[in-house]
């Protein structure tokens, strides 16, 4: 996804001697309900999430950005009725995400994530996908999660990384029809 070709695993392995391919392929992040859904986005084959339970993932149809926003305010609030640390607001690039950031940032508290971010500040905080891969939050919302904004192979993967990001709650918005990936399509 950056330009850089992908090498597998075991052609690195063969330069060295003596190396040897370890794959992990248990899930721990996130409950088995998100990882099902995870599962659904983008299939792993021999990926097993840890026996931990939890709500199923929430889909919201929003229409616009007023639906969207007032999906948001429902999500921080069952966020803050949870004891939660973390709220990760995740929309598909950079420039959403500070658009984003700014019109929730009238209300709440929460901070946008960018490459000048170097702590990760906890509490609400609002991000693009790029930004959000290897972190992980008690609870995420996933933002325009639909077929416009995820259509193609690359934003199969954004999904992807998008929905992993999620440890016990996640909550997946859409304009007019979840994208067809979140079906398993």
């Amino acid at each position: 996804m950056d330009g850089r070709p992908v090498v597998a695993p075991e052609a690195v392995a063969a330069r060295y001697p003596g190396a040897r391919v370890v794959r992990l392929m248990t899930s721990y992040r996130s409950t088995c309900e998100i990882a099902e859904l995870a599962s659904r986005v983008l299939p792993v084959a021999g990926l097993t999430p840890v026996q931990r339970h939890g709500a199923p993932p929430r889909f919201v149809r929003c229409g616009d950005t007023a639906g969207v926003l007032a999906a948001v305010e429902e999500a921080v609030a069952r966020w803050e009725a949870s004891g939660h640390r973390t709220l990760g607001i995740i929309a598909k690039s950079d420039f959403l995400a500070a658009r984003y950031a700014e019109l929730i940032g009238r209300v709440h508290e929460a901070a946008l994530i960018t490459d000048e971010t170097d702590t990760y500040p906890g509490g609400i905080v609002v991000t693009s996908v790029r930004l959000a891969k290897g972190l992980e939050f008690d609870e995420a919302v996933l933002l325009d999660a639909d077929g416009c904004q995820y259509a193609d192979e690359a934003d199969r993967h954004l999904l992807y990384v998008a929905v992993t990001r999620a440890m016990h709650g996640l909550t997946v918005l859409y304009r007019d029809e979840p994208s067809p990936f979140l079906r398993g399509e």
